[in-house]
């Protein structure tokens, strides 16, 4: 079985909101925390905004929030999450000119009920869609990574005015060997390309 540290072990804070944002952040928190917009925003979910750093060089974005994240209120903190944060890490060695990342979802909110998980549909990613329009602003990253194929769908070069570079969702390559699996490989292998092609414009951001 594939070893996945804690978030102990990483510099992973829960949130990190700079100085010069702390006002706008303040309000779209306000804005998106108590949302009932639609179906999925009932009392008892977590609106599940976002960790990392903000402002930051670096934007991903997945699909949705599940059970953990649902609990905590913080996005990719299960199994995937614990993937992503060794696949970040990995990849910072390789680029040390990247240091700042925030992470969201297309949709806040947990889209299924129990155990029975539910990709997030059109109605509830159109409903999101102008918080993490407003959200990507906030950040001001030099690049966004989606995460999934709904997540590229939503968010590439023809939608969005930043670079940006779709990736396996984590929760696949975990369905296919995790960290000794040929997807990691290929998935560190293409993120690192990536950055370094947009080495001058990570490197003069934040």
């Amino acid at each position: 079985m594939d070893y996945l540290p804690v978030f102990s072990e990483f510099e992973c804070k829960k949130l990190e909101v700079k100085e010069e944002v702390e006002d706008e952040w303040f309000f779209h928190r306000l804005r998106w925390d108590k949302c009932y917009e639609c179906p999925l925003g009932t009392p008892q979910k977590s609106r599940v905004l976002a960790r990392g750093t903000i402002p930051a060089q670096v934007v991903f974005v997945g699909e949705a929030p599940g059970v953990d994240e649902n609990v905590m209120g913080l996005p990719f903190v299960g199994k995937s999450g614990r993937l992503l944060e060794v696949l970040i890490q990995e990849v910072k060695v390789a680029c040390p000119f990247w240091t700042t990342y925030a992470i969201t979802n297309l949709v806040a909110c947990k889209p299924f009920e129990g155990s029975d998980i539910l990709a997030p549909q059109y109605p509830h990613i159109s409903e999101c869609s102008p918080r993490v329009s407003q959200f990507l602003e906030l950040v001001k990253p030099a690049i966004v990574i989606t995460l999934g194929i709904k997540a590229s769908n939503y968010l590439n070069p023809n939608t969005i005015p930043w670079p940006s570079r779709s990736l396996l969702h984590p929760s696949a390559i975990l369905r296919v060997g995790g960290l000794q699996s040929g997807s990691y490989t290929s998935t560190l292998n293409t993120l690192t390309e990536f950055l370094k092609r947009h080495v001058s414009k990570i490197s003069s951001t934040n």
